[in-house]
């Protein structure tokens, strides 16, 4: 069995008013069942050749949701573990503020993605439940809701 790691930026989003956060819904997941119809921020791992992380971030983000983005500062660091196959893989990720700048909300579905997502959608930050996201998230979601209230 092997062991990789990988680093990931997961973006909060802010709409323009500021009040609504984007969101990714879950479809299926290869390996994360448990992920299945639970809402995620928008966001993933870096390629080995990009040197740029702002410039990663905005790409993962439009890749998820098909809308570009300011990029904000990170806020969080979390990870979490699965079984790919026959290797355990660990994701570091850095959770970042960010702004809506251009686009319309739509989803890339790549053939050979692990994960499927339904079409983002924007939900109103103060009806937000955070039993509805993927658990990993949570802490970040919560330091979110915390800095969101000084904004």
């Amino acid at each position: 069995m092997g062991k990789i790691l990988y680093f990931a930026q997961k973006g909060l989003i802010l709409d323009k008013t500021k009040k609504k956060l984007l969101v990714v819904k879950y479809d299926d997941a290869k390996y994360t069942p448990q992920v299945k119809g639970k809402y995620g921020f928008p966001g993933g791992k870096l390629d080995f050749d990009e040197d740029n992380l702002d410039l990663s971030f905005v790409r993962e983000v439009r890749e998820e949701t098909g809308i570009t983005i300011k990029p904000g500062i990170p806020f969080f660091v979390y990870s979490w573990k699965y079984t790919r196959d026959e290797d355990l893989v660990r994701i570091v990720a850095v959770a970042r503020l960010g702004e809506y700048k251009t686009g319309e909300l739509a989803v890339e579905q790549k053939e050979e993605k692990e994960t499927k997502l339904n079409l983002p959608e924007w939900l109103d930050i103060n009806r937000i439940i955070v039993e509805d996201f993927v658990a990993d998230e949570h802490l970040a979601l919560k330091k979110f809701l915390e800095i969101y209230k000084t904004l």
